[in-house]
Parts: structure tokens; sequence; C-alpha cells
């Protein structure tokens, strides 16, 4: 018998549209989150079925487990927090207190409790630049437009170029110009009786220099921020020669030096930061008892390198499990590489920003 035929010609199309609100209705039942089905619960995010904690397609929490009230919600917020700093506390404790345990912790998988290398040297570094806009210093990373004019190796070609930039006149330098204005303190008169003769074109172009500093400071503080990022890759590359040399070299090695550089910048930022307020305060100490006071660059230099030193030959006898001695010398020779690769940031930040204050 043909069954189509014992019905009107138009019954299917009837029987379709009689059934798709309820097929549609079923359809989004079972793809509402968190409805439950045969399979289990489905995913907020990916509708996959859930059967314990968390998806096993997205990893997301499945909806029971997540707060459904402002009281959950507020709980939830304040324990992931607390769970934060004591991450971030742990990792600081046995980085400072434990030198090269954070590394081999991380190296040797265990990195669910404390924070990951790059992000704990973003936190301390947003730390320590806000200890320097309150403080003042130190400026290792951070140099005024004034320094590199006097204190680097890039000086002849900063003083040109700024030359150029300001229209100074021939034979301008900032030095005579600053004397020059000191010498005149303020009386305009003595800079216009003789103009073939006067020190106008010099006053007017430290005035335009005093400008472009402003902006040259304002546009280096902010690279100092992201720019000391290149310190971990040239620490890097000196951990793995030190390896090298010992002999201690290993299929991971690259990514064993990558995270000991960028654990041990991240120390010498508090490093720096501890050796300024110990020279500020013995300098404050000498102030009160009448005392002359040390050269405070030296100090401080001696106090950071000194204390980087230390931490360093303890950091490589545990992560590389080398002799005293050679964690000694490895040390001694990475602390004052620190004064090369400082010389050539500082030779960078320049360029850098020079350039983008154009």
């Amino acid at each position: 018998m043909d069954v189509s035929r014992s019905y009107p010609t138009d019954a299917a199309p009837r029987v379709e549209r009689a059934e798709a609100p309820a097929a549609e209705a079923v359809r989004r039942a079972l793809h509402e989150p968190g409805r439950l089905t045969p399979d289990g619960e489905r995913c907020p995010a990916c509708q996959s079925a859930v059967r314990g904690r968390f998806c096993s397609t997205c990893g997301e929490k499945a909806l029971h487990r997540q707060p459904q009230t402002t009281w959950g919600f507020l709980k939830r917020g304040v324990a992931r927090l607390l769970d934060a700093d004591s991450r971030l506390l742990r990792s600081l404790y046995l980085l400072l207190f434990r030198p090269g345990a954070l590394t081999n912790r991380f190296l040797d998988g265990h990195r669910s409790h404390y924070v990951g290398p790059l992000q704990l040297f973003a936190i301390v570094n947003v730390a320590f630049v806000v200890f320097v806009s309150v403080t003042g210093g130190p400026t290792t990373f951070r140099n005024r437009l004034y320094h590199h004019h006097v204190s680097y190796p890039h000086e002849p070609v900063a003083q040109r170029w700024v030359s150029n930039h300001i229209d100074a006149p021939e034979g301008w330098a900032l030095e005579s110009a600053l004397a020059l204005e000191d010498s005149l303190q303020g009386d305009t008169s003595a800079a216009a009786t003789a103009p073939e003769e006067t020190p106008r074109p010099a006053l007017e172009a430290l005035s335009r220099y005093r400008a472009y500093a402003d902006a040259f400071n304002k546009q280096a503080r902010r690279l100092s921020e992201t720019l000391v990022f290149l310190f971990i890759p040239a620490l890097a590359g000196l951990f793995w020669g030190g390896a090298a040399v010992a002999g201690t070299l290993t299929g991971r090695r690259w990514l064993a030096s990558i995270v000991q550089a960028t654990h041990f910048m991240t120390v010498f930022l508090v490093l720096l930061a501890s050796a300024q307020i110990l020279v500020l305060g013995i300098d404050s100490l000498l102030h009160v008892f009448g005392a002359s006071e040390p050269e405070g660059s030296g100090l401080f230099v001696l106090v950071a390198l000194g204390s980087a030193t230390v931490y360093l030959s303890l950091s490589i006898r545990r992560v590389e499990r080398t002799s005293w001695p050679r964690s000694i010398a490895q040390s001694a020779v990475i602390s004052l590489f620190l004064l090369f690769v400082q010389r050539i940031y500082t030779s960078i930040l320049f360029f850098v920003a020079y350039v983008l204050t154009l």
C-alpha cells in the first residue's frame, strides 16, 4: 500500500510547520547554559557536557559551581585576591631569601603555586617605578637629558644631535651656557648692550634646550619602564655562556638562562631600591651628627653591586650546582657586566627617546 497517497498532498508541510516550534523549544532547552541533559550539565561557554566541576573541552567552571548571588560573587573575588596575594608573597619569599630556589621550582614544573617569572618581574618593575617617582631615585634606568651630555660614552653624539635640533649657535655648549646665565643673574640689559658681542644667541639656545629637555625627559621616563626588559636577554646570554664554560649545558639550558636572568633582574630592582634607602639613611645620620657625607653615587654603586654579587653567587651555586669558587667568580663577572649593559641601555634609551621627541 502506498502510504503517501492516503494523505493530502500538503499534509507533510503542515506537519513540519506544527513540529517546528516544539523542535526549536527542545533545541533551546538542550543548549541553555547549565541545562541538565542525559549527558550531564551543559557548559555555559561551549555547550559541551560537563560531568564535574570544570568543562573538559574549554575549562570553564560548571554553572552550578559559579556564584549565583551577590554574596557569592564577593566571596569568590576575595578568595581569588587572597590566592593571588599568597602566590605573590610565596614567590617573593623564595626569590629574596632563598636565591635560586624559585628558578629551580619553575624548571622542575612546580609552577601553579608561584607567580611566573615575567609576571613577577612586571609587578616588581611597577613597584620600582612608583618608588623612583616618590623618592626621586635611583636613576639607573631613567636618565635626564642633562646626564647624556656629561656622563656617558655617547656624549659627543648627544651634544651634536641636540645642538642641531635646537639650532644652537656655533660652538654652543650646555655647560658654558649655564655658566653664562649664572654670571648674568637675570640682568637682560647686559645681553642687549652690544649685539655683535652679546650672549643672546646662547641664552636663546638654552631656552630652547630646556623646552626640548622637558619633552625628552617625559619620553625617557615612559620608555624606561619597558626598555628595562632589554637587560634580561643580555644577562641570559651571560648565564648561558657561564654554563657553557662550566660544562653544564643541557637541552633546556637556554630556558633556564632566561628564567634565571628574569629572576635576577627582579631581585636587582629590589636591591637598587634597598641601596637607595640605605644611602639616604646614612646621609641623614651623618647630617644629624654633623659629619661629612660620602659621595652618594659611589656608595650607592658599591652597595648595589656588592649585594648583587652576593645574591648571584648563592643563586648560581643552587641552580647550576657548582663549587663556591666558580659561583663567586661567575657572579663577580656578571655584576661587572651589569655596568657595561647599563651603558648600552642608556645609549639605546637616548637614541629612542631622541627620535620619538623630534
